[in-house]
């Protein structure tokens, strides 16, 4: 059983959201992104709707099961990779990306779970890191974003 998330306030959501974009901003990418997939394998498309040339996520990237893409990525946040939402609450996707991205070759390096923000820290085969925010979406829901962890 993973820890549940504290009932949020206007001062932990403001903090929490605070740390998560400073530690979240984008910048250069430094390891050229994810690599392509080991032998055998195929990257599944991003979920991201761009038209532009994507990051794609390699074969075997968990997804919570009912997610849905979000749109278009904006093209000034290169660090964005991909970018979903579920109908279902944080504590529970939380829990769900905590199980699942270790026993998808996506070894966790840092758990931050917390009221309207939590981040999770991996790493990608190759050795890239990155970072998946979940934050409260409209609704009640749960907002994903994947993007490339700052140094």
């Amino acid at each position: 059983m993973h820890r549940a998330w504290p009932a949020p306030t206007l001062a932990a959501w403001l903090l929490l959201t605070t740390a998560a974009l400073a530690g979240c901003t984008a910048g250069p990418s430094t390891d050229g992104g994810p690599s392509p997939p080991a032998s055998g394998g195929s990257p599944t498309p991003a979920i991201n709707g761009s038209s532009g040339p994507a990051v794609e996520l390699l074969a075997g990237f968990p997804v919570i099961p009912g997610a849905a893409p979000e749109g278009l990525l904006p093209t000034d946040d290169p660090g964005l990779i991909a970018r979903w939402s579920s109908e279902q609450v944080g504590p529970v996707v939380y829990d769900f990306y905590v199980d699942a991205l270790p026993a998808a070759g996506y070894p966790t390096t840092g758990l931050y779970p917390g009221g309207a923000v939590a981040v999770i820290v991996l790493q990608t085969p190759s050795g890239a890191r990155w970072e998946l925010a979940l934050t409260q979406g409209d609704g009640g829901g749960t907002r994903i974003e994947l993007r490339s962890a700052q140094p």
